[in-house]
């Protein structure tokens, strides 16, 4: 049983928490730590690509992705509060995965837009490189020059790319023509509220 001290503490522990937290919701700026130990102010709610424009325009072109404490991130999803920020390159293992899974995407696009009628899977990266599952009759040699003449009109279109965060209800009907995806989704079954994805 709980004696009142031990509720006292966990209610001023909880008190501390929610205090900590309207404190952190109303800064306008944000401590962003760099791999080197270094730290600067930015605006709450900036992203790694601006952080990364702010240092140079070649590294803003360089990154791929960005890693807030320990978390992936795209690189204009805004960052809230305060992070170690690291920018990745396709140098690293970690920019090739973010990279190459961007690239499946850029495929199963030019795949729609050439067949309209092939039904989209998922887009896994592997060590060397990536591919897209999907369904449709196999492709001839001169299909996959369409498509790769078509990916490199896609890159060309410089096309925005947003992250969406879904209810998991919504994701389920979002992907509910594709059974992989909605496997992914868990279907109905996978203790989750939201999900996130990517729009154009």
């Amino acid at each position: 049983m709980a004696t009142a001290k031990g509720k006292k503490e966990a209610k001023n522990s909880e008190s501390a928490a929610a205090a900590a937290k309207k404190k952190e919701d109303g800064k306008s700026e944000i401590k962003i730590t760099f791999p080197d130990g270094a730290s600067r102010e930015f605006p709450k709610g900036t992203t790694a690509l601006k952080i990364a424009e702010g240092i140079s325009r070649g590294l803003a072109e360089e990154a791929v992705a960005a890693k807030v404490n320990g978390v992936l991130y795209d690189l204009t999803r805004p960052i809230e509060s305060d992070a170690a920020l690291q920018l990745l390159k396709f140098d690293s293992a970690e920019g090739k995965s973010v990279f190459w899974h961007s690239a499946a995407h850029v495929m199963a696009q030019a795949v729609t837009r050439l067949f309209p009628f092939a039904k989209l899977t998922i887009g896994p990266v592997f060590e060397s490189g990536f591919y897209y599952d999907l369904e449709h009759d196999p492709f001839k040699p001169q299909d996959l020059e369409k498509i790769e003449a078509e990916m490199a009109k896609i890159v060309a279109e410089k096309l925005d790319i947003h992250r969406k965060v879904l209810a998991k209800a919504e994701a389920l009907k979002v992907y509910s023509s594709s059974r992989k995806s909605l496997g992914l989704t868990g279907g109905g079954t996978r203790k989750t509220s939201l999900c996130s994805g990517f729009t154009e």
